[in-house]
């Protein structure tokens, strides 16, 4: 595989499974390409709700990996692997507590995450899923991510943050 340039790369985050379950592990998760327009990551998943999933999943708005069948993911991973990617996953260690899935707990998490992959790569354009419903949630998120980033990241690293169709910068 060959190494993304130094430039801007272009990011999507998401997370699994839910904070607040009561599991052992909590993942938050970037994929990142140096292509704008992130064409090739797009095409998979349009792929994959042509050719592996089932006619009834066809229409709903994101493909869940868990409920995905076994040809679903392998598609899906063997065609992320052909592509020039970086993927960075933090993994948060529950020991099957219940983490209360708050815009703080939440934006550490992603804060972590931003952090370690700002630690391979300097500059980063990241969209986030929109996980909260009210606009103070959002700020209180991109806030404590903010404040984490600049905890854990190396120095001169930044990372813009889009949340649906808002735009929010950590440097």
């Amino acid at each position: 595989m060959e190494k993304m340039n130094k430039s801007v790369a272009y990011g999507f985050l998401d997370e699994s499974p839910a904070l607040s379950d009561a599991v052992l592990f909590f993942c938050v998760g970037i994929i990142s390409t140096s292509d704008i327009t992130n064409k090739h990551l797009r095409n998979i998943i349009k792929r994959a709700r042509k050719r592996a999933v089932k006619k009834r999943l066809k229409s709903i708005s994101e493909i869940k990996f868990h409920d995905s069948n076994e040809r679903t993911r392998m598609y899906i991973l063997k065609e992320i692997a052909k592509q020039n990617v970086k993927i960075v996953v933090v993994v948060i260690d529950k020991e099957k507590r219940v983490i209360k899935d708050t815009p703080l707990n939440y934006g550490i998490s992603v804060g972590a995450a931003i952090a370690e992959f700002l630690s391979v790569h300097p500059v980063l354009n990241l969209t986030l899923d929109k996980k909260f419903t009210k606009e103070s949630q959002e700020a209180d998120l991109l806030k404590y991510a903010q404040e984490t980033v600049e905890k854990l990241a190396p120095k001169n690293k930044s990372v813009r943050l889009k949340i649906a169709n808002k735009i929010a910068f950590c440097n």
